[in-house]
């Protein structure tokens, strides 16, 4: 593929897509791996982060309602991968644990997707990879500036 000169908005978002795709667990065909939507991943990501994180957490993290991350939550919670349990300071409260099905099934999509990424990164210059790298990181920060 010929390197190009310039880029489209339009370009950059369909290559997001194509990657957004094949590294979401619905776009592999490993039977091992769960079958997890990309907000049930990240929020079983967030709460392996930060263990006992309120649902509100949640909400930041997916940048969703309250009543959308408790939808999250109760379907993670009736497919066995989280637990919830009051505050004991505020009753009003529900912190958030992973499971031992949980925890396995992030560690088990992580492990998986990151080898994935290193053999596709490995076919690069180092350089190209890191510069790959650097710009996925500024991305990532403007886009976490322009949404404060």
């Amino acid at each position: 593929m010929a390197q190009q000169d310039r880029w489209s908005s339009s370009t950059v978002y369909d290559h997001l897509l194509v990657l957004a795709w094949h590294f979401s667990t619905l776009g592999t065909d490993q039977p091992e791996l769960p079958s997890l939507s990309f907000a049930e991943f990240l929020t079983l990501r967030g709460i392996q982060r930060a263990p006992e994180c309120p649902v509100r957490a949640v909400c930041a993290t997916l940048g969703v309602t309250k009543s959308g991350a408790s939808r999250i939550v109760k379907r993670l919670e009736k497919k066995g991968y989280v637990t919830t349990a009051t505050d004991a300071v505020d009753g009003r409260v529900k912190r958030l644990a992973l499971t031992s099905l949980g925890t396995h099934s992030i560690d088990t999509i992580s492990a998986y997707q990151s080898d994935k990424l290193e053999r596709l990164l490995v076919e690069l210059p180092d350089d190209a990879a890191c510069e790959f790298d650097n710009n996925l990181r500024m991305i990532v920060d403007n886009l976490h500036r322009q949404q404060s």
